[in-house]
């Protein structure tokens, strides 16, 4: 037990310090261009006068820049928290999960380490995080749940699945248009393979 808990707590709190890195980080990357013209707004001025019905659509993304610009302790916290769960989603997706801190490691040096440009844009410009970065939480997510659940997709269990599934791919699609191509990317290849597992147990 005690073994258990110290791997738990270990496990923890290594993410507990990735979440402190990219808090710092937040902290470092001041609202710019966009961001101060999500500033002068609010979701009630964004929602209630029309505005949104006018611009592009990434209403989710949106209404969280516009929190994040009057909110700076929410900017932070948010930030940090969704890009922690995008490195430990991806991480997950690699084989080896007894070596989750490697995996994560890996993960975190190819964020780290992408062109200039793509981390101004991805990390650097908090408009364009919180439609970004944010969008990668739910296909994550869906990857992770059949890679790790499909075996549990029994009859009592597939229509929670699927449900979830489509829950995470209609939200996903009030942030970027790129996630949306990538969740029907996603749902084909799923649906093939489902089909060529089930034709292997026939």
């Amino acid at each position: 037990m005690t073994v258990r808990n110290n791997e738990a707590i270990k496990k923890y709190g290594f993410f507990f310090l990735v979440f402190i890195f990219f808090g710092y980080l937040s902290i470092n990357f001041p609202l710019t261009g966009d961001d101060l013209n999500w500033g002068i707004t609010t979701l009630k001025n964004y929602f209630g006068s029309g505005q949104f019905l006018n611009y592009d659509g990434r209403y989710a993304g949106n209404s969280l820049i516009i929190i994040a610009s009057h909110s700076a302790v929410f900017k932070v916290l948010s930030y940090a928290g969704i890009t922690t769960l995008v490195v430990y989603l991806a991480a997950h997706l690699i084989n080896n999960v007894r070596q989750l801190e490697r995996n994560t490691l890996l993960i975190l040096i190819l964020v780290l380490t992408m062109s200039t440009e793509l981390f101004a844009q991805v990390l650097g410009w908090n408009a364009g995080f919180f439609n970004y970065m944010a969008s990668l939480v739910y296909p994550l997510i869906i990857i992770n749940l059949v890679k790790y659940h499909y075996s549990d997709w029994q009859a009592s269990k597939y229509l929670r699945y699927s449900i979830l599934i489509a829950v995470l791919s209609i939200i996903s699609c009030f942030f970027v248009e790129h996630v949306t191509l990538l969740n029907l990317a996603v749902a084909t290849i799923l649906m093939g393979y489902m089909l060529y597992q089930k034709k292997k147990t026939t």
